[in-house]
């Protein structure tokens, strides 16, 4: 089942809740990057519930009315394996383009073992350039980086519930989006 925006709407509970859902190949990080959410969750002021795909699409056994709304999406990507970009690049194709518009980012892993990188980084700005999503990179024995990755993507979260006053995710990624092109001006200058 391709996941769709507006195929769940949010329940009647007010409280700042949201789903996140982590996808990536087995041995990518997922379990890692969901206890250091977990453990950020706090300091964010939002609740969050975690869920783990090897792949998409989600599977459609069982009811879709039992799944809950997810929120937003984190790609996972293993530097050092192909078939990560490989169930990456498939992944993206099967999720509504609305949300790759501020709801969802590449979290990039074993950015410390790049002398065992078999993915080229031609084919990851060609997949950034594509689909214009977050591009992140995690040592994910460094304690300090992944509670700063956990971080922004919490914060990126509680934007995409819209529990961020006067702020959605249409407008940060036009920001972020201005931010990367004014960066490559200054850079060229």
């Amino acid at each position: 089942m391709t996941l769709l925006l507006y195929d769940k709407l949010p329940t009647q509970n007010l409280q700042q809740h949201a789903t996140i859902l982590l996808v990536g190949t087995h041995g990518v990080g997922k379990s890692t990057l969901a206890h250091a959410l977990l453990a950020e969750q706090e300091r964010a002021n939002l609740a969050i519930q975690i869920r783990k795909v090897v792949a998409l699409p989600l599977p459609t056994s069982g009811s879709a009315s039992t799944r809950p709304k997810i929120d937003f999406v984190v790609f996972m990507l293993d530097m050092t394996s192909k078939l990560s970009l490989d169930l990456l690049k498939s992944a993206i194709q099967q999720v509504d383009i609305e949300y790759l518009i501020g709801k969802s980012c590449i979290v990039a892993t074993h950015v410390d073992m790049l002398h065992l990188a078999s993915i080229e980084v031609d084919e990851i700005d060609q997949l950034l350039l594509t689909y214009e999503l977050p591009f992140l990179q995690i040592n994910q024995l460094n304690e300090q980086q992944r509670a700063g990755i956990a971080q922004r993507i919490l914060r990126q979260a509680r934007v995409a519930v819209g529990r961020a006053n006067h702020m959605t995710p249409a407008i940060v990624a036009a920001m972020e989006r201005a931010l990367v092109t004014s960066t490559l001006i200054n850079d060229d200058s």
